[in-house]
């Protein structure tokens, strides 16, 4: 990581680290809804695709969220878990809709049909999905610390 942080401007560090750090959750957290999903599929969810892909994804979820505010934005302050974990939740949801919207938009859009355009599209979709999740994650769920406000010069000997 050093190596790579040393090609950037110093002032692009905190960011690299967080794009690095999300990187690894979203990986490790694919797994764990593939992982989830393909187990209950195989044990006790036969042929309940929709099902076993939802339940993975809600644990992939909870996963993402306890590694993401406690490795990846940790270094930021933490509000009420119960409001951080609805607008996680959310903006999840609303990155899904994102990978949803765009399939659709390839299938019955563009008219593109089979694997390799169901598989372009999902890859697409995963993209701007995740664009989208890291610039919500950080604005508005691991939101940073208001700047504290220095009194000028002017106004310290006024009192």
């Amino acid at each position: 990581m050093r190596r790579i942080l040393n090609l950037i401007p110093e002032r692009w560090h905190g960011l690299a680290r967080e794009v690095a750090k999300f990187g690894v959750v979203g990986v490790f957290n694919t797994i764990v809804s593939l992982g989830v999903g393909n187990l209950l599929l195989h044990t006790v969810l036969q042929h309940g695709e929709v099902k076993a892909s939802t339940a993975g994804s809600l644990v992939a979820t909870i996963f993402a969220y306890l590694m993401n505010r406690f490795w990846t934005y940790r270094h930021r302050p933490s509000a009420s878990l119960r409001r951080e974990y609805a607008l996680f939740f959310f903006f999840n949801a609303v990155g899904m809709g994102i990978s949803a919207l765009v399939t659709y938009g390839t299938k019955y859009g563009l008219g593109f049909d089979g694997a390799a355009a169901y598989n372009a599209a999902q890859v697409v979709g995963l993209v701007l999905g995740t664009l989208f999740r890291f610039w919500a994650y950080r604005t508005f769920v691991f939101r940073q610390a208001p700047a504290a406000v220095d009194p000028s010069p002017e106004m310290a000997g006024t009192r």
